[in-house]
């Protein structure tokens, strides 16, 4: 779930317009000293950026830095959903999508809104 939202994050970071072009591929490295859940997300040449989950949060929260630690996207799950929904929203608070779990699944799938 977490990458799949990681990966959500970043495409529309990308796609948005805050990178100058999208790389082919990226890797995502979870710290393994931190206080909460943080993954850093890099290419070979250089480091896109950071996704922190938020700690002191009434439901899990993730946002996305860039690599000068400047906010792109915010993700918060909602409190009342059957099942896990994600609403994906920029630094000004605009909505740029919503990630449903499937719950009636074998395996994990998600739907992209």
């Amino acid at each position: 779930m977490k990458i799949f939202l990681m990966a959500f994050m970043i495409s529309t970071a990308l796609f948005g317009g805050s990178f100058d072009t999208i790389p082919n591929e990226f890797f995502v490295t979870e710290r393994w000293f931190s206080f909460s859940t943080t993954f850093d997300i890099e290419t070979k040449a250089q480091k896109l950026g950071t996704v922190h989950r938020r700690i002191f949060s009434l439901t899990t929260q993730y946002d996305f830095y860039d690599w000068e630690q400047n906010l792109i996207t915010n993700s918060r799950m909602r409190f009342f959903s059957f099942g896990v929904v994600f609403d994906v929203t920029d630094a000004s608070g605009e909505t740029l999508g919503t990630v449903n779990e499937k719950i009636f699944n074998f395996f994990p799938t998600f739907e992209i809104i």
